[in-house]
């Protein structure tokens, strides 16, 4: 056999285990439509634009802004810009979940759920924004990254890029994006910090709210998917394989990330908390001497 014919061998041979990874006879990619490329592009414009707008307003607004490093006031804007995000994400997704509620309530994983554009369109944003600050945050990864986050992103962007594709699964992808709820407070707690309110009550205030977030939001997810994954696998499994490995491998990253910073955020608010009576505890004591 000639090296030009064993080599067109591979090739296709290649090619189909590609495409049976992405697709069956049960479900194909699709190429998105035009609308769809223009909501991710102008989402990645959007934020991109946003970044130039929190600089100039923070910098005539904010003298903790004006004093701070450059790679420090890179971190400050991409937190005001992910508020923005998670405002509108989670406003989407929970949008979407309700007002197709008779569709999402059957816990159908292949359900075509939509019917409904606040979702559709919720995910394309979503991947314009993945998009944007996997790049931001790969240009001051110093600042910025870690491979747990950069992890995040990009299987955010496969993931929520297939069910898209697929035009099913729409539910799993709506579910994590409720977690954007609990942004807000971990940055605004960055804020304060930086701000040198550390001591202040406020930022107490904030980390009892950032932990009480997480204890309603992201953590419920972990038993709730894991169930929602159990009782739809035969429908998962009759899914291009990278549908499941997608599925489960983002909720291991996900469920990991959220495990951990659960527990760092819960030994600081205990830190505080007990932190702060040991010291009044210690003062009274120095009195009565």
């Amino acid at each position: 056999m000639s090296s030009s014919v064993l080599g067109e061998t591979n090739f296709r041979s290649s090619s189909s285990m590609l495409s049976s990874f992405f697709s069956n006879e049960n479900y194909a990619l699709k190429a998105y439509p035009q609308h769809a490329i223009m909501t991710m592009v102008g989402s990645i414009i959007f934020h991109t634009f946003l970044v130039f707008v929190f600089y100039g307003m923070s910098s005539v607004l904010s003298s903790t802004f004006r004093s701070m490093t450059f790679p420090k006031k890179i971190n400050w804007v991409s937190r005001l810009v992910s508020n923005v995000h998670a405002i509108i994400s989670f406003g989407g997704a929970l949008w979407a979940i309700i007002m197709t509620a008779e569709c999402y309530k059957r816990w159908d994983v292949v359900a075509s759920c939509f019917d409904y554009e606040a979702g559709y369109l919720t995910l394309q944003y979503t991947i314009g924004y993945f998009t944007y600050d996997l790049v931001f945050m790969l240009l001051f990864y110093k600042e910025l990254g870690g491979i747990g986050l950069v992890l995040h992103h990009f299987f955010g962007i496969v993931g929520w890029g297939l069910i898209l594709s697929y035009e099913n699964f729409s539910f799993f992808a709506l579910l994590f994006t409720l977690t954007e709820a609990t942004t807000p407070f971990v940055n605004q707690r960055w804020f304060l910090y930086e701000s040198g309110m550390k001591d202040k009550p406020i930022y107490s205030v904030f980390g009892f709210l950032l932990w009480l977030s997480w204890s309603l939001v992201r953590m419920p997810l972990v038993p709730f998917t894991f169930m929602y994954i159990m009782y739809n696998w035969e429908d998962l499994a009759k899914a291009p394989f990278a549908v499941p490995f997608v599925c489960i491998f983002n909720y291991i990253l996900i469920t990991a990330l959220n495990t951990y910073w659960y527990y760092l955020i819960s030994k600081g608010l205990l830190s505080v908390l007990f932190g702060k009576k040991k010291t009044a505890t210690s003062t009274m004591e120095k009195k009565d001497q």
